[in-house]
């Protein structure tokens, strides 16, 4: 028990870790944006990297920053029936919902790498002006599967857990 115990809390920290490290970027986007309307409305000259920068900040605060929010709890979830069913019926129906999970961030993390993968060897840039390199895009997908996947594994073993022994467990 001691083995699992150490393991959620490590996966914990790694999302805990990774949603703080990303949480400076949303004040980052927001001073950009102000800086792209700024120039945009006042000076009336766009600048070309505002956009862009703003698109990659976001996707990274979206795709690595989820598991931070899945540990928090802090998801969307439908739970009209849910908080009625006793805590180990609750554990049973996280563990059948994480196996479902788990097999989809399994595909995102294999085709996100292949496609940052090709994006990397082939030098991919963004359509877009000043043309940023595709690769460091598509790579936060992957990432940010892998970051999904871990704490998916570790909210299934707490629920695993609860369901053998009917307790919470004690990270």
């Amino acid at each position: 028990m001691e083995v699992v115990k150490r393991l959620v809390r490590a996966i914990d920290w790694i999302s805990a870790k990774t949603g703080l490290i990303v949480a400076f970027l949303l004040p980052l986007m927001v001073l950009v944006l102000f800086v792209e309307v700024f120039s945009r409305y006042v000076f009336r000259s766009p600048t070309s990297w505002a956009q862009e920068a703003a698109i990659y900040m976001f996707a990274a605060i979206g795709l690595v920053a989820g598991a931070d929010a899945m540990r928090k709890k802090a998801h969307i979830s439908v739970d009209l029936f849910y908080s009625m069913f006793p805590a180990r019926v609750r554990a049973c129906v996280d563990i059948l919902v994480a196996a479902v999970v788990l097999f989809f961030l399994g595909l995102v993390i294999y085709f996100g790498s292949l496609a940052a993968m090709d994006a990397f060897s082939f030098g991919m840039k963004r359509p877009m002006r000043p043309q940023l390199p595709l690769g460091p895009f598509l790579a936060l997908i992957p990432l940010g599967g892998l970051l999904l996947f871990l704490q998916t594994v570790a909210n299934t073993l707490r629920s695993l857990v609860m369901l053998l022994t009917g307790k919470e467990l004690e990270a």
